[in-house]
């Protein structure tokens, strides 16, 4: 949460290169450390996964995927971004719905081509606040980790469903602990509202203030972050509205990788796909891998085995939601393109206007 407080307001207080706005700035020494270690995590896994591989076995069961649940799966997962813009500008009233939808899949561009899903988060909140400069940058961050949270107990939530309706597992347990994960995002949600709680916090702000000048601008930024959470926690109809908009929209991308499972004859129940789908999900959270190779292969050939799924087919419904991941990149990036496209024709037109007005 703090890096993501941290990145977007370095790049808000950035002035603009001749070259155009870039999300990304010179990365300092660490950070291109941690991205190098990513990416050989990534290629060390997937190597160890693809040496025991059949090639040819896995290329001729791509070759003769079903396209209409293809089709059927690139449909659902747009459906479901259609889906995430409503529960964001739920939370993100004064932003319109149009540019939070161009920035759902903006997002997925960086998230795609960059180490972590931080940097599709930060995007969010840049692009925003450069579209929308009536919005504080608080604001923006604030509905981007609500919206976050929110979609977490969603995706809980539909895991609960599937670990009960399962066959194969024993849900009273998994169950527990889903339920367990689920309360306790939703102490995180409310505690920050509680007067007693907030003075607290505040408290130790001011300690962290006094001792360190140097964290004065942060704290600063905190304190207004606390205050927009807080404004979410007097709205809990809004906040029940996005969670059910969040399980919606959990249980859509799971539908998605279904499809993709029936495009390779992959008999597994739907029910099972929404508890493997929230336990993939949570895992592609882990900072560890780049853009989630490594992960997403490593899952769903660990779990997709206890219904007897081999590793090829396993790996064919991995490659097929990289490509369906590939394709809402391009898409971001076709919007990201288009959209500094207009703002440098708007600037060249006003520029235009100002030098042929009568002074």
């Amino acid at each position: 949460m703090l890096e993501l407080i941290r990145s977007a307001d370095s790049e808000l207080d950035r002035k603009p290169s001749a070259t155009g706005d870039r999300l990304e700035k010179q990365p300092p020494k660490n950070k291109i450390w941690k991205t190098i270690a990513k990416l050989l995590f990534s290629i060390v896994v997937l190597y160890f996964l693809f040496r025991k591989c059949d090639w040819q076995a896995l290329l001729f069961i791509i070759k003769t995927a079903n396209v209409p649940f293809v089709i059927a799966a690139i449909v659902a997962m747009q459906i479901a971004h259609v889906i995430a813009a409503v529960r964001w500008n739920l939370l993100c009233k004064k932003s319109s719905f149009i540019l939070l939808l161009k920035m759902v899949f903006v997002s997925r561009l960086y998230t795609t081509i960059l180490p972590g899903q931080l940097f599709g988060e930060a995007a969010k909140v840049f692009h925003v606040k450069r579209s929308s400069p009536n919005l504080s940058t608080q604001e923006i961050t604030t509905s981007v980790i609500v919206d976050k949270i929110v979609g977490l107990v969603g995706l809980l939530l539909v895991g609960i469903f599937g670990v009960f309706m399962s066959n194969k597992l024993p849900s009273g347990e998994m169950a527990f602990w889903f339920a367990v994960c689920v309360f306790a995002l939703g102490v995180c949600l409310a505690i920050p509202a509680i007067p007693v709680v907030s003075r607290l916090i505040n408290a130790i702000l001011d300690a962290i203030a006094k001792h360190s000048e140097k964290s004065t601008k942060l704290v600063s930024k905190l304190r207004l972050f606390l205050v927009s959470w807080q404004s979410y926690m007097r709205t809990p109809l809004v906040l029940v509205a996005t969670v059910l908009i969040g399980v919606v929209f959990q249980a859509i991308l799971a539908a998605s990788m279904y499809y993709l499972g029936c495009s390779v004859s992959v008999q597994v129940p739907f029910a099972d796909w929404c508890w493997i789908f929230a336990i993939l999900s949570v895992a592609l959270l882990l900072p560890i891998s780049f853009a989630g190779l490594g992960v997403r292969e490593t899952t769903l050939v660990g779990f997709l085995s206890i219904f007897g799924v081999s590793n090829e087919l396993a790996l064919s419904i991995s490659l097929l939601a990289l490509f369906i991941q590939i394709i809402d990149a391009v898409i971001g990036g076709v919007i990201l393109l288009l959209d500094r496209s207009m703002l440098k024709n708007a600037s060249l037109e006003s520029e235009a206007e100002i030098a042929t007005a009568e002074p």
